[in-house]
């Protein structure tokens, strides 16, 4: 293998691991803002 297939290989690994990265960062973000959702219809249901 040479030095820019090994290159090119580590590239491609980096930017898979950036990509998941992204993905779980806006799964946590979007799960926040459902347990935001879920406390907020909570409190409008004890105040009934």
């Amino acid at each position: 293998m040479s030095f820019f297939d090994k290159l090119k290989s580590g590239v491609t690994e980096a930017g898979n691991k950036a990509k998941n990265a992204v993905e779980i960062n806006r799964l946590k973000m979007q799960n926040s803002s459902k347990q935001k959702e879920i406390e907020h219809s909570y409190q409008q249901i004890g105040k009934r």
